[in-house]
């Protein structure tokens, strides 16, 4: 009973990592409008599922990768409360692992969202509502400092976290031919340091907001984006971003099956 109920819970992850994919693919798609002059709507996941919610079908998908981020979410709660290879009794990674169950619940929430008509905002704009806000409060600006230091050592670990290929710790790489292991080792390296640099720059622009007191340039990863585009080799910033996004992708499809954890 238990082999089947960890089998289960393991087959909700693999269609949990299968939503995750789309929604970098997504994501890159519109790394590459902007990198290429797209100037209207949001260049993030909300963005993203917005234009996806028009499509033909689009309804459906979004009902699948709500469904698929729910049973991804519900497998690294069991895996927080149940512990399992690799995490046991380890506080730090079970602490980690409900932080991505966290992660997982708010996608789940923003598909839903979505769904209903509830989320179909800019999410840069609302980001830069809430910015506003925090800066009128008392030591607000030190707060928004703090948040936008936070996202840039977020994006550092994730970086950091793709150089030194952490990840290839919880992959069961071994049973792959040689070739295909080192492609999805690059693509998983590539795909993790891109996504840092992304994080990275949204962080520096929500400290800019901060310094120079303007919630206007903290906005979020569309800010980020657009703000890439206007600068020098801004095209070619983007598009590399957009291959690290694709490149994501793929590594996470190779995740579902090889995933150890």
């Amino acid at each position: 009973m238990r082999w089947r109920r960890r089998q289960r819970l393991r087959a909700a992850g693999r269609l949990g990592y299968l939503a995750y994919a789309a929604v970098h693919v997504l994501v890159a798609w519109l790394a590459i409008q902007v990198a290429f002059g797209r100037r209207h709507g949001s260049a993030d996941v909300s963005g993203a599922l917005t234009q996806l919610a028009k499509a033909p079908a689009g309804t459906v998908l979004l009902a699948l990768l709500a469904v698929g981020f729910a049973a991804l979410a519900a497998w690294r709660i069991a895996q927080t409360v149940r512990g399992a290879a690799g995490i046991g009794h380890d506080l730090a990674r079970r602490i980690g692992t409900a932080a991505q169950a966290a992660l997982y619940l708010a996608f789940t929430a923003l598909m839903i969202g979505h769904l209903t008509g509830a989320a179909s905002g800019n999410a840069s704009s609302t980001q830069r509502t809430l910015t506003a806000r925090l800066l009128s409060l008392p030591g607000g600006q030190v707060l928004v400092v703090a948040i936008g230091v936070g996202i840039v050592a977020l994006g550092a670990g994730l970086a950091g976290y793709g150089v030194t290929r952490r990840f290839t710790k919880a992959m069961s790489l071994r049973r792959m031919p040689e070739p295909a292991r080192r492609a999805v080792v690059a693509l998983g390296a590539v795909g993790y340091l891109c996504k840092g640099l992304a994080y990275a720059v949204v962080g520096v622009l929500v400290v800019a907001a901060a310094v120079t007191y303007d919630p206007a340039q903290g906005g979020g990863l569309d800010s980020a984006l657009h703000t890439l585009a206007g600068q020098p080799y801004g095209r070619v910033l983007l598009v590399v971003i957009a291959l690290g996004f694709a490149g994501f992708a793929l590594f996470t499809f190779a995740r579902v099956r090889y995933q150890q954890r």
